[in-house]
């Protein structure tokens, strides 16, 4: 069976549409390699229910996972002890909001206790039903989920879900839960925008956030310790006492602080540049399964065409007959006229090419989008296009003719932001120029200024 993907209702923002996306993507190669079975559902909706909501629901026979998707990154510390339920989630100063609850916990414990309203506490077991809060970008969980929650509720990030939820659907359960109607509790349609993806780079880097986390929690209890014995040794000198051996703690801990910092430097190096090759191959995969899908349309198409032109040709060959005795002689003479003017014809339309070739070659016309393979390695041409979408990676911004397009400009994130990027470029009709390289079975120029670019009205 594998995973069967539905979408319900509308997202209520943006970002949520791109990243369920991903996640569901990510998740269905996840249960395809490891031959599970599931349906997962993208904001479903509840008729009984209206305030049972999770942004995400999984369903499978060993548990039912609500997940709840955030849009916050950096670094988080989760309040500790009772503080846990009743206290609000903060990072570097923001709160982390849980709808109108005061935090995430308290949110998805309501949204827990009406899921099992719904289908039944029994179906699953006590603690069959688990809550996710599910970072969407590269939030650093610095501490644990306090104990006593650790069995139903979690909390990861955009890099370590796939993780997460194995261990989560990895408890064995003794009941025969039927997922196909524990499903039809949901109103939702089959959802087929996702792509294919390589597990094993996924995989790598969720293991390279996972060891870049760790090395910033273990410099974090480094800092600590450096103020703990800060602290100590102004106590001690305030007393008048020995504080000798503090300081040679203290010099041996900053020298562990070093060292930690630069096991964080590197550790991040080799995340980012696994991320970096994961966008790369999910941008390939992506343009594969567009093109796969216009490939099936065309062929729909023209077998279509086909059919019809099969019933017509049979009424038309009857007619063509006729007429082609009544006009031969009609035709032949007419064929000579047309002989003199075609090759004249030909020689005008052969010169204005070559003009318009040289033109192209030289910038002083613009190369129309669809023809920019023929002047790969031309330098100083000119492409006419319209953006039609604008996306990014870690260091550069790509202006693409159409989502999964065949040309773009990539630009350095030094020289413009994707918002700036978006503000002034997108959807409107620009000429490029530059020289025009080939990247995978798309081509396209690199800016290195912006004066590169024209808008035209």
């Amino acid at each position: 069976m594998g995973l069967s993907i539905y979408r319900g209702d509308e997202a209520s923002r943006d970002y949520e549409y791109d990243f369920f996306r991903e996640f569901s993507s990510n998740l269905f190669e996840m249960f395809k390699e490891e031959e599970l079975d599931g349906i997962l559902i993208g904001h479903p909706v509840v008729p009984s229910n209206k305030y049972l909501k999770p942004d995400c629901v999984l369903i499978t026979k060993n548990r039912l996972v609500l997940i709840d998707f955030k849009n916050h990154e950096g670094k988080l510390w989760l309040p500790e002890g009772n503080a846990f339920e009743n206290m609000p989630w903060k990072h570097d100063g923001v709160i982390i909001g849980g709808g109108k609850s005061i935090n995430p916990f308290e949110q998805l414990l309501k949204q827990k206790i009406w899921a099992e309203d719904l289908i039944g506490e029994d179906k699953y077991g006590k603690f069959g039903i688990a809550c996710v809060v599910c970072f969407q970008k590269d939030m650093k969980i610095m501490n644990k989920v306090p104990g006593k929650y650790q069995s139903w509720f979690s909390v990861t990030n955009a890099f370590q879900y796939l993780n997460r939820i194995r261990d989560i659907i990895g408890v064995k359960n003794a009941k025969d839960v039927d997922i196909k109607q524990i499903a039809s509790y949901f109103e939702a349609k089959p959802y087929h925008d996702y792509h294919p993806v390589n597990l094993s780079s996924i995989d790598a880097v969720s293991e390279a956030n996972e060891k870049y986390e760790h090395a910033e929690q273990l410099m974090e209890l480094a800092k600590n310790k450096e103020r703990e014995l800060v602290n100590k040794i102004k106590e001690a000198e305030a007393k008048k006492k020995n504080a000798e051996r503090l300081k040679e703690a203290l010099s041996d801990e900053r020298a562990t602080l070093e060292r930690m910092k630069n096991s964080v430097e590197k550790a991040k190096k080799d995340f980012d540049d696994k991320r970096y090759t994961l966008e790369l191959e999910t941008q390939r995969a992506i343009k594969a399964r567009s093109e796969a899908q216009t490939a099936k349309l065309e062929a729909e198409k023209a077998y279509s065409e086909m059919q019809q032109a099969e019933i017509s040709s049979k009424t038309k060959k009857i007619i063509w007959m006729i007429i082609s005795a009544l006009v031969l002689a009609g035709i032949i003479t007419f064929a000579i006229f047309k002989i003199v003017d075609s090759n004249e014809a030909a020689r005008r339309e052969a010169e204005e090419a070559a003009q318009l070739e040289e033109d192209y070659i030289n910038g002083r016309k613009c190369i129309p989008v669809e023809k920019a393979a023929n002047y790969v390695g031309s330098s100083g041409v000119c492409v006419d296009f319209y953006a039609g979408y604008i996306n990014d990676s870690p260091y550069y911004i790509f202006i693409d003719n159409k989502k999964n397009g065949t040309f773009q400009l990539m630009i350095s994130k030094k020289i413009i932001t994707e918002k700036e990027a978006k503000e002034k470029y997108l959807n409107k009709h620009l000429n490029a120029r530059g020289t025009i390289t080939k990247y995978e079975d798309s081509y396209e120029i690199k800016i290195s200024d912006l004066d590169q670019i024209t808008i035209l009205e």
